[in-house]
């Protein structure tokens, strides 16, 4: 194989609490998502964990609210590469590569559980398969330089 190949992501576990009751909008559906990022989208990722992380530890300036969350659509948009998930009533969402749009309609949990799950596989956490890319990548630089 030449070419990487997304990685698919279930998204079983996706929870949305709306009051007491938690629903589970995308049970059996998935997310492809890119593995890898370019260095421009990393230097995205970075600013917006800084983000997010600075929303964390302050009060909730509605601009970096603002700010972050076109960040996080932004990448979003770029990690997912396809998908088959439904909106509220069932019927299949277009592919963000066809349809940019689609991200408005998405809730906050989707959004942000979409990012943490790409940011995790980009960044290693996302299991034993990405830990082993990592290595052959960094094994493969090494023979190179030496």
């Amino acid at each position: 194989m030449s070419k990487i190949e997304p990685v698919r992501i279930q998204c079983d576990e996706l929870s949305i609490t709306v009051g007491t009751q938690t629903y589970y909008p995308h049970k059996g559906e998935y997310i492809d998502v890119r593995p890898l990022l370019t260095i421009g989208e990393k230097k995205k990722l970075v600013k917006a964990q800084a983000a997010f992380s600075v929303l964390q530890t302050s009060e909730k300036d509605e601009r970096v609210v603002d700010e972050l969350y076109g960040m996080m659509a932004a990448l979003v948009q770029v990690f997912v590469v396809s998908w088959n998930w439904t909106d509220w009533e069932g019927d299949p969402l277009p592919q963000l590569t066809d349809s940019p749009d689609v991200i408005d309609s998405l809730v906050e949990e989707e959004i942000a559980w979409i990012f943490s799950q790409c940011t995790d596989l980009i960044q290693g956490d996302g299991g034993e398969e990405k830990k082993e890319v990592s290595s052959v990548s960094m094994n493969s630089s090494r023979a190179k330089t030496a």
